[in-house]
């Protein structure tokens, strides 16, 4: 990890347990202290609260998604007529044209897409450490896109900076909470609860992504593109199938066996 031009207090909203443990993770190796939040309501009360340099604001959340909560930060901000304002960042599993735009129009100021790539989170929190306008980020997240196999772990390790023991907390961490998220949709799909159905799909998305689970990441967006029709069930089959072969994957994954240009 590089270190940071000045080490930042960053809040960090966001619901899923795999997804916060990795910000957590990749923050603190690059020097930054971290305040989490589960959702907007903790995200504003714990920016009333506690002074901060910066927000990473997930914008999809319960009780209060990122774009509400930012809302209200913004508003309490020109309220106060000091002239603040707090850097929010929007991350965000929606890696579709005009997302960076909407969150812009949010009040937000930049965006990262799921899963975080460490270079341009490095850039957006080095800017602010140094009062400096990053350069442009490319859109999307090619590596996810592109993976060949079950999961791209030469595209992971070198997210993590070939950190083994990180990879082994977010698999342990993956691996425990997935087939959760997963009987989540399944009982949505079973009620016929699409809104629901798609929440829980999302935040799969969200998890997968971090492993470059091509197949895994195209099913769930099946799933989100089919809720609410005939063709759900099925989509939501190979969802399942698709899920338990990463999970046979990660669980047989050796770190020190497998080079890095590894496509399992």
């Amino acid at each position: 990890a590089r270190a940071p031009q000045r080490a930042l207090r960053v809040l960090v909203a966001e619901d899923n347990s795999v997804n916060q443990t990795l910000a957590l993770r990749l923050l603190q190796k690059m020097g930054h202290q971290v305040r989490l939040a589960h959702n907007g309501v903790e995200a504003v009360r714990h920016w009333m609260d506690e002074d901060f340099d910066a927000i990473l604001m997930d914008v999809d959340m319960p009780l209060m998604n990122g774009h509400e909560a930012t809302r209200r930060i913004r508003m309490e901000e020109s309220a106060d007529g000091a002239g603040r304002h707090i850097p929010i960042i929007a991350m965000t599993a929606h890696a579709m044209e005009g997302t960076r735009e909407s969150c812009l129009r949010h009040g937000m100021d930049a965006y990262l897409s799921k899963p975080i790539d460490t270079d341009a989170l490095w850039r957006e929190l080095d800017a602010i450490g140094g009062g400096m306008a990053p350069p442009p980020l490319p859109f999307g997240n090619t590596a996810v896109s592109a993976a060949r196999g079950h999961a791209d772990f030469s595209h992971v390790r070198a997210a993590l900076g070939e950190d083994e023991a990180l990879f082994d907390e977010i698999r342990i961490q993956f691996l425990a909470d997935a087939p959760a998220v997963l009987s989540q949709a399944q009982d949505a799909q079973a009620r016929g609860e699409v809104v629901a159905l798609r929440e829980a799909v999302h935040a799969l998305k969200g998890m997968v992504g971090i492993f470059a689970a091509g197949p895994a990441l195209q099913a769930c967006l099946s799933v989100e593109q089919q809720a609410g029709t005939p063709s759900a069930a099925a989509a939501l089959a190979e969802l399942a199938r698709a899920m338990n072969t990463l999970q046979e994957v990660l669980r047989d994954y050796q770190w020190a066996a497998h080079a890095v240009t590894d496509v399992a």
